[in-house]
């Protein structure tokens, strides 16, 4: 059900709008190299922002970048005592390039689906943001009750319309009116 393989940017139409993927971590070895191949399927960028990790988790960024390619840039911003992580997650919006943000965690990964989804829903230029639905797992079952089945969260806008805010389960504040906010059908799978 996980995107297998890359599509390059380039094997995508020309007139798109670029997508940066934003991604906040601290010591996600074990969760980099996945989200690394999945998401670089669909980003014209990857932007990790990096709170300070003690593991291996700058050198597979750096390595994966050398071995397959692409714009992967590992940001390390460690936070201060009076920064949260909506802190670190507009110091992505800030260092992203890309017209469309596409911001996850690392144990995040898309479908096939979802990814089609995406790519054909930042070519809509009268909507600024949209919400997806999670598919979320706990010790590899997938949760289907307990409220977790119906988190919807508008983290797909356009660079311009995000603030974070909440320093702990931070709050994306999108500026745009309530019909400019689209819906996907797909769901990004959270493990």
């Amino acid at each position: 059900m996980i995107v297998e393989g890359r599509v390059k940017p380039a094997d995508l139409p020309d007139n798109r709008p670029t997508l940066s993927v934003v991604v906040i971590t601290r010591n996600e070895e074990r969760d980099l190299p996945g989200f690394l191949q999945n998401f670089s399927a669909i980003a014209d960028e990857i932007v990790i922002v990096d709170d300070g990790s003690t593991d291996k988790t700058s050198d597979i960024a750096t390595g994966f970048a050398a071995k397959f390619g692409g714009n992967i840039r590992f940001l390390s911003l460690p936070r201060t005592n009076e920064e949260g992580f909506c802190d670190q997650r507009n110091k992505g919006v800030a260092a992203a390039e890309g017209e469309w943000l596409l911001q996850v965690d690392c144990d995040m990964r898309l479908t096939p689906e979802l990814a089609a989804e995406i790519l054909q829903a930042i070519m809509a230029p009268e909507l600024v943001a949209y919400r997806f639905r999670l598919e979320q797992y706990f010790l590899n079952h997938r949760v289907r009750y307990g409220g977790f089945q119906y988190w919807n969260q508008p983290w797909l806008v356009r660079k311009a319309a995000i603030k974070w805010s909440q320093k702990l389960h931070e709050r994306a504040n999108i500026d745009a009116e309530p019909e400019e906010i689209g819906q996907l059908r797909s769901r990004m799978v959270h493990l």
